[in-house]
C-alpha cells in the first residue's frame, strides 16, 4: 500500500547532505517542503532541480540560530495538510531521517492504530570523515 506522505524540514547550508537526503526522501515521500533560513552554499540551487518533488519556502532569523522560531515553525507548518488527504507528515531538521526495517509495514501498523503520533528513537551519527556520495540509497 502506498501512502501520501509530506515531509517538512528546516534547512540552512546543507549542500553536502542534499544528495543523500533526496535519495532517502524518494523512498517514501510524496512531497517535500524545505523551509530555508538563508542558505548561501548552493543548497537552494541543488534542491531547485526537483521542482515536482521539492517546494522551497523561506524564513529568516537574521543570521542567528533561533530555537523559538524553529519550534514555532515545526509546530505549525504541518497544519496545512489537514483535510488534504495526507496520510502521514514528517516534521524535522534537514539531517533527520526515519529508519525502519520494513517502512511500509510500520506505516500500515501506525495507520491501523489510529494514533497520529508515534514514539521514535533518536541516534546521533558521527564520523571524522564525511562520506562520499556514490549514488543510490545508503
Amino acid at each position: 500500500m502506498e501512502y501520501k506522505i509530506w515531509v517538512y524540514v528546516l534547512c540552512f547550508n546543507e549542500i553536502r547532505l542534499v544528495p543523500f537526503v533526496i535519495d532517502y526522501w524518494k523512498q517514501y515521500a510524496s512531497h517535500v517542503v524545505v523551509y530555508d533560513n538563508g542558505s548561501t552554499d548552493g543548497t537552494l540551487e541543488e534542491l531547485s532541480k526537483y521542482p515536482d518533488f521539492i517546494e522551497i519556502r523561506h524564513f529568516d532569523t537574521n543570521n542567528t540560530f533561533d530555537d523559538k522560531t524553529h519550534m514555532r515553525l515545526k509546530n505549525s507548518i504541518w497544519k496545512e495538510t489537514k483535510d488534504k488527504g495526507i496520510d502521514f507528515v514528517q516534521v524535522s531538521d534537514f539531517d533527520e531521517v526515519l529508519i525502519s526495517k520494513n517502512f511500509n509495514k510500520s506505516l500500515k501498523l501506525l495507520k491501523e492504530s489510529g494514533r497520529p503520533i508515534w514514539a521514535s528513537k533518536c541516534f546521533e551519527i558521527y564520523s571524522k570523515v564525511f562520506p562520499e556520495y556514490n549514488g543510490g540509497i545508503l
